[in-house]
């Protein structure tokens, strides 16, 4: 799929090859995405990597981080990598790298919160509602669906329990 050595590296956690390839081969083959648009920053993203982001940045700025948004099968952005991953730390290294705006980031057909129900990391919902707001999770995406919606779609109980805890029976009732 034009995956790359640095690619690799980056799946595995491996900062000393991706220094190497670095030296070598520069900052481009760390920057170069494969056939389906994900790259290095992704598969750090997907692996929870916090030590190769550390690196990407070093090498190619905090650009590199915020303009890498959208890529990969299902053109998640890297936030609602972190958000399925239930990745709490990789959220708030992301928060603190990028910035408030990146949380807030759109370009995806879900907000990260629903990506984080559909997965049943409650744990990362809680992050999103501690840093957005309640109001997170009665969000409506664009095709009308909440995080209960999300949750129950997937059977993801655990979910559906915290959203109660939080804010009511309500969202159990709201249908798409």
């Amino acid at each position: 799929n034009g995956g790359t050595c640095a690619m690799l590296s980056a799946y595995r956690g491996d900062v000393a090859a991706l220094r190497w390839i670095h030296k070598v081969a520069g900052v481009e083959v760390l920057l170069q995405p494969n056939d389906d648009g994900t790259g290095c920053v992704h598969y750090a993203v997907q692996n929870g990597f916090i030590e190769v982001l550390e690196f990407l940045c070093e090498v190619g700025g905090k650009q590199l981080i915020s303009e890498c948004s959208v890529g990969g099968k299902q053109q998640s952005t890297i936030l609602a990598l972190a958000a399925e991953a239930g990745d709490v730390a990789m959220l708030k290294w992301l928060l603190e790298t990028v910035g408030r705006d990146f949380l807030l980031d759109t370009s995806d057909k879900l907000p990260a919160i629903q990506r984080a129900a559909i997965s049943g990391q409650v744990d990362a919902m809680r992050w999103f509602v501690e840093e957005l707001g309640i109001g997170e999770l009665t969000r409506v995406a664009d095709e009308g669906w909440t995080c209960a919606v999300q949750a129950a779609a997937m059977g993801r109980v655990g979910v559906l329990r915290y959203i109660v805890d939080e804010i009511g029976t309500e969202p159990l009732k709201v249908t798409r």
